[in-house]
């Protein structure tokens, strides 16, 4: 499976200059006990499909996060990054049991290379104080209890001056993305949904 395990409670760290963590699909279930924290470190990190359990806290340090899938993590989750973005036409959801934390790490870098993506945050308490895009995409923050967007904070999907390929084109009049048998019609849709009981918004 994806999945990093705590089975004693301690501190881990883990540094590098890259880091990638993805799974075949199936993730561990949540531990029953949560204890110490984990911390990863790396100029870029890619997730899909994968999951962190056990560790009280889980603490990601980067310039780029960039997700394939599904991030689901046990108790407290906090993540330093420059960005946080999904591929292509890539459905991600970063998930966590207690909170998500989002603080920015330094100057937001320029627009990722992707386009047509989701990203999906969900937990109990979501404090957004960093950046979160989606270019020509969707991003959707749902939190059980309480969503906050910082002050200056940056949660976009905005392609603006991005240039890149989009699908390919069948027999010159068909346009496709990833599923080949759904011709597109029109570009992805550009949407961001905020869903809180209590929204606190200062950006």
């Amino acid at each position: 499976s994806g999945s990093l395990l705590n089975y004693n409670g301690t501190p881990s760290r883990l540094s590098a200059t890259s880091l990638r963590i993805a799974g075949s699909g199936v993730v561990a279930p949540p531990a029953a006990a949560l204890g110490g924290e984990l911390t990863l470190s790396a100029s870029s990190i890619d997730v899909g499909d994968a999951g962190i359990r056990g560790y009280a806290q889980t603490n990601i340090n980067t310039t780029d996060l960039r997700l394939s899938g599904g991030f689901d993590v046990d108790g407290k989750l906090v993540i330093s990054a420059g960005q946080i973005f999904p591929f292509t036409q890539t459905a991600a959801t970063i998930s966590a049991s207690q909170s998500i934390t989002i603080l920015a790490n330094g100057e937001a870098p320029a627009l990722p290379f992707s386009a047509g993506g989701t990203l999906t945050l969900s937990a109990p308490i979501i404090d957004q104080r960093g950046t979160l895009r989606a270019p020509f995409g969707q991003i959707v923050l749902n939190a059980t209890d309480a969503l906050t967007l910082g002050e200056g904070s940056i949660t976009s999907v905005s392609g603006a001056g991005l240039t890149m390929l989009y699908g390919t084109i069948a027999d010159l009049t068909l346009w496709y993305g990833n599923d080949l048998t759904a011709p597109l019609t029109a570009p992805p849709e550009k949407r961001i949904t905020l869903k809180a009981p209590q929204i606190d918004a200062r950006s």
